[in-house]
């Protein structure tokens, strides 16, 4: 009955009592006109009896009636409550997880040696969470019903909230170590170039049929017209310095001459620093499909609790 009954019933119930009083009164008026003369228990008269009774009940049911109306309140207080939070979980599992996931997935799809890191992990801004989370928990447990549901939904929301933070400070640490490690490659290259076309400046003008000295500047010829501010660190790494390296080690090139010794200690850096940027992408881009992998089940766990009471 409380939870249906509305404040405007309340204001009828309450004229009701009202005209109630009036009747009683009128009531009590011509008892007290017939009976002036008799007492109850021969001390004190009927309408001394009957105006203490009729005070005390309207009392009571004045009382009763404050308390229904304190009821109701709390009553629609508590739904208003349910309303706001299930309306902001479902912003979050419709508008916020969806495009972020699929920001989580392209990144660790597309992510190479390569492409090199953004300077941002994928983000979205979203104020649903943190209204989810001012909301005093006592609060909402007492207007739902189901407690583990609740629960469950609460610590996949925490989680979301701490989450940004979590994979901003992962993507801090690691955009720092692959500039760091891309910088060394990229100076690393450029001494590299460097070296070749030192070699083939000196020694192609006075020999233009040797054959290494012409591998290495077809080699050179090929990497401006391909490489130059293109971010293609395998495809450089494939084929130039892999050939020249074995073109060096297949012909012993490396044992009497003192520049191409000098070339193929430079390849070796290289491909170990190469290897290194290499390595640092598979973990980053395996990490990103963690954080993805979360999102994906924070998303599961959340929408089929979406309807509870």
């Amino acid at each position: 009955m409380i939870d249906t009954l509305s404040i405007a019933q309340l204001d009828s119930l309450n004229k009701n009592i009202k005209l109630t009083n009036i009747q009683l009164h009128e009531i009590k008026t011509e008892i007290s006109v017939g009976n002036e003369d008799e007492k109850f228990l021969n001390k004190i008269t009927y309408d001394t009896v009957f105006t203490v009774i009729i005070t005390i009940g309207i009392f009571a049911l004045g009382v009763l009636i404050d308390r229904i109306i304190k009821i109701c309140e709390h009553k629609r207080k508590e739904q208003q409550l349910r309303n706001y939070f299930i309306f902001h979980l479902q912003e979050i599992e419709k508008s916020y997880l969806p495009p972020l996931i699929e920001g989580y997935k392209k990144f660790y799809e597309q992510h190479n040696v390569d492409t090199g890191i953004p300077l941002s992990p994928p983000r979205l801004l979203s104020g649903d969470i943190e209204r989810i989370c001012t909301i005093d928990n006592s609060e909402l447990f007492h207007s739902f019903k189901n407690k583990k549901k609740l629960s469950k939904i609460l610590s996949q929301v925490d989680l979301l909230s701490k989450f940004s933070s979590e994979t901003e400070s992962y993507h801090s640490i690691v955009l720092g170590y692959s500039n760091e490690k891309r910088k060394v490659l990229n100076d690393l290259i450029s001494l590299y170039m460097e070296t070749l076309a030192s070699l083939v400046e000196r020694e192609l003008p006075s020999n233009p049929k040797n054959p290494y000295v012409n591998f290495i500047n077809d080699k050179i010829i090929y990497y401006y017209e391909n490489f130059v501010s293109k971010r293609e660190l395998s495809k450089f790494y494939a084929e130039i310095v892999r050939p020249i390296q074995e073109y060096i080690v297949e012909n012993n090139l490396h044992k009497n001459h003192d520049t191409i010794r000098s070339i193929a200690s430079l390849g070796k850096q290289l491909s170990h620093k190469y290897n290194d940027l290499k390595d640092l992408s598979v973990e980053i881009s395996s990490q990103y499909k963690q954080f993805h992998e979360i999102l994906v089940e924070v998303q599961n766990n959340i929408k089929p609790q979406i309807d509870l009471e």
